[in-house]
Parts: C-alpha cells; sequence; structure tokens
C-alpha cells in the first residue's frame, strides 16, 4: 500500500474515532478563506499529477495513477479494477495541459487539504499536484457531503479519463 492510501486511510479513521471534538457528521478542513491563485506552469518536467483510489467495504476500485510532466502515465491496479498491477503509458502535452485547465478551474490551491464526511466503508481518494517546487493535495472522503466543490470530482474524473487509465480501471 502506498504512502498517500495509507496516510489518506490513518486520516479518515481518525476523524471518525469515537470521542473525537469534531461533529461526527461533518469533518472537513475549512479553506483559509484566501484566494490562492492557480500559478503558471515553468518547467513542465517537474509537474507530477496523483490520484489514488483506495477500496472500500464493497466492490470499489482501488488504484493509483501517477502522471510526470514528460506525459508518461504510471497505473497500479490493486482491486477491482480491470487490470491489476503496473502498466505505463504515455499521454500527449495536450492532454497535460487539459488536466492542469481541470486543476486551474477547481481553484485547487485554494481549496481545504481534507473533505471528509463521518461514515465508514467508503473509498478515498486523494488527488495532488505538484510542479516548480509547489505542491497540494486533497482527500475526499465522501467530501460533496461537507461541502466540498464538484470541482474536486471533476479533477478526480479527468485524471481517469486524459491519463487513459480508464481503459485499465474500467471507469469512464
Amino acid at each position: 500500500m502506498n504512502r498517500i492510501v495509507k496516510w489518506s486511510l490513518l486520516v479518515v479513521l481518525l476523524a471518525a474515532a469515537p470521542g473525537s471534538s469534531q461533529d461526527f457528521k461533518t469533518r472537513a478542513a475549512e479553506p483559509s478563506g484566501v484566494q490562492i491563485p492557480f500559478p503558471e506552469i515553468h518547467d513542465w518536467n517537474s509537474l507530477r499529477i496523483t490520484l489514488s483510489r483506495s477500496g472500500c467495504y464493497g466492490t470499489c476500485p482501488a488504484y493509483e495513477i501517477e502522471i510526470h510532466g514528460s506525459g508518461t502515465v504510471l497505473y497500479n491496479g490493486r482491486a477491482y479494477v480491470r487490470t491489476k498491477g503496473r502498466r505505463v503509458t504515455k499521454i500527449s502535452h495536450e492532454s497535460l495541459a487539459k488536466l492542469v485547465d481541470f486543476y486551474r478551474r477547481a481553484d485547487y490551491f485554494s481549496l481545504a487539504d481534507r473533505y471528509v464526511y463521518g461514515v465508514t466503508d467508503n473509498p478515498t481518494y486523494v488527488s495532488s499536484i505538484s510542479f516548480d517546487g509547489l505542491s497540494k493535495s486533497v482527500l475526499d472522503y465522501v467530501g460533496q457531503k461537507v461541502g466540498m466543490p464538484s470541482g474536486v470530482s471533476d479533477v478526480e474524473t479527468a485524471i481517469d479519463r486524459l491519463s487513459g487509465a480508464s481503459k485499465w480501471t474500467g471507469r469512464k
């Protein structure tokens, strides 16, 4: 299990722990309220985009995708996916630019770091982007139930689609 998935599962378990000082149904980290403009990418070779989807109590697809600025896509299917194991493909710079546009439209750098709803047995999604020494990740655990903007789900779906990994995951 990779480091991001382990961390995200730990966060979800701690957030849902009995006796937590937060309200059980609405555990979302609040954005700072400060608008952080999406910076221009100066070194596309430094670009790294990731998405991990954890399993759940049922048959949720579990896999990781890592996309580099060179266009290289690394996939690792774990469970309930069409293709298990590691795969590598390449995407165009145009597809990379479209992915970055999804992050830009989501106002990604202004989002909270996590959106966690107080239920159990759901999958955890963690998306991230890093470039030019900047990085940001967002944890989504049934996040729309606690006010997560739909742009986060749009980013997650775009990564699946534009990376080409949907052929391995079975997700569209």
